[in-house]
């Protein structure tokens, strides 16, 4: 009993926070805040949400909110990534969208931020990691340039088993691979797609590749925390069971079964729920369309992509549930802070008002990094010296949120603890319950994507494909 009070508080102390008082009235004004009555105003249309969030979750159709707790997917996972360690120095990623950014958000905030460059002992033994998410040939030719071959694993995600960007990749280094490693090449392959049906799939078992399911209820962009993600991340000695767990703990903070009791219940009790309905109100009311995910940290702008996809993607729709035209949906924005405090920042501040700021900030970076005492008799130089980086940026983060504030500008802080496996787990598992609840705010499928359907087909239909 007392070792599960302890990891309870462990996790507690990790868990992340939101700060939303910059966007209410009482801090920017009723111009551009939300105020307690604003919320008030749609309380029957947020306990409609929620009633339809349920209802997806119970049916099976919102299928990630099943991936925290996939006991049997993980063993199988870590197992292949075991194997993959011993016997291979690179392991190439080949997807496009949903089945890369994960990866590549996973990747970016849980390890080195120059990992392949680190000699293999300090990489745990782990192999290199390579994304190959475009069709660019000189990405191709350059990445050919790099990898040794036969030392080298390939992951081919795609669910539908058909996306030619990644079946492209595919046969580019299936090619080689058959030349360079003869009949071995299926040692090099690893498949993760459809459970059932597709082109890779029939492959897969005709040729007895080992592969990887992805769930069929789970969407592409939704599926960072299937084997779409898990596996690149668990090669890299990621701690996928943390990871899982993270999304876990947030799941329970965001399923509020007091809302199946009383509706009009304090939003503050569900983090996701009360984003989204901040920011459809700042959408609806107030003619905010445009959504900057501005993280402090280098290791996060991987997850700012991943949001832009997700929230762009998700929302961004000609029609409703009742097939009325609406066109609605926001403009993602990926910052850095504080990068692009030098090259966004004067748009924000007194550009036009239709954005809302989301800042994601680090307690504690575990690198503490002091400024040297040089040459104090510069002015410039002088002030700085005996501070900390880490200081520094936390008050650039401070000096752009009162720029903001100062300028009646909406925006919001998520807080990390700090970055790890349970936090990011946590920040991607907010993220999509706040985009499938603002959703169901709009009136829109937060699931489906066609008009990048009608992108495909086009191309489909000019390289002679059959059926198109």
């Amino acid at each position: 009993m007392k070792q599960i009070k302890k990891n309870e508080n462990c996790k507690k102390k990790m868990e992340i926070k939101l700060d939303f008082k910059n966007v209410m009235e009482d801090s920017i004004g009723s111009e551009h805040g939300v105020s307690n009555s604003d919320i008030d105003n749609i309380r029957e249309k947020i306990a409609n949400a929620h009633k339809r969030v349920l209802d997806g979750r119970k049916s099976g159709e919102l299928g990630f909110y099943q991936l925290p707790y996939q006991d049997k997917e993980v063993s199988e996972i870590l197992d292949i990534s075991e194997d993959i360690k011993n016997k291979f120095d690179n392991f190439v990623v080949l997807g496009i969208g949903g089945s890369a950014l994960g990866n590549i958000a996973l990747h970016n905030a849980l390890n080195h931020k120059f990992y392949n460059l680190l000699p293999k002992k300090d990489r745990n033994d782990c192999p290199r990691i390579f994304f190959l998410d475009n069709i660019d040939p000189k990405l191709i030719k350059e990445l050919i340039d790099i990898i040794d071959l036969k030392k080298t694993v390939f992951n081919v995600i795609t669910k539908s088993g058909s996306t030619s960007e990644t079946i492209v990749n595919f046969l580019v280094f299936l090619d080689l691979l058959k030349s360079a490693v003869g009949d071995d090449w299926k040692k090099h392959i690893i498949i993760t797609t459809d459970p059932e049906r597709g082109d890779l799939r029939k492959l897969a078992e005709e040729e007895s590749i080992i592969s990887l399911s992805v769930p069929l209820n789970v969407g592409g962009r939704y599926s960072v925390l299937s084997p779409v993600g898990l596996l690149s991340a668990a090669v890299s000695g990621i701690d996928i069971n943390q990871l899982l767990s993270g999304a876990a703990y947030m799941d329970k903070l965001c399923s509020s079964s007091e809302f199946d009791k009383n509706p009009s219940f304090e939003l503050d009790k569900n983090p996701a729920y009360k984003s989204a309905a901040l920011l459809y109100l700042e959408y609806v009311k107030n003619k905010k369309n445009i959504t900057v995910f501005m993280p402090y940290s280098n290791s996060l702008i991987g997850i700012a992509d991943w949001f832009s996809q997700i929230w762009a993607e998700s929302l961004g729709k000609k029609y409703s549930l009742e097939n009325e035209v609406v066109n609605t949906g926001f403009t993602p924005v990926s910052a850095l802070g504080t990068t692009d405090q030098h090259s966004q920042l004067q748009l924000y501040v007194q550009g036009q008002y239709d954005k809302v700021i989301v800042f994601v900030e680090v307690e504690n970076y575990n690198s503490q990094i002091d400024i040297p005492k040089l040459y104090p008799e510069f002015n410039s130089f002088e002030y700085l010296g005996g501070k900390s980086i880490n200081q520094l940026i936390n008050l650039e983060k401070q000096g752009t949120e009162h720029a903001l504030v100062k300028n009646n500008r909406p925006n919001y802080t998520i807080k990390l603890p700090e970055i790890n496996a349970f936090t990011i787990g946590q920040l991607l598992f907010i993220i999509e319950v706040q985009t499938v609840f603002m959703g169901a705010l709009l009136n829109i499928n937060p699931l489906d994507q066609p008009g990048v359907e009608e992108g495909k087909i086009y191309v489909c239909k000019k390289l002679g494909r059959k059926g198109y």
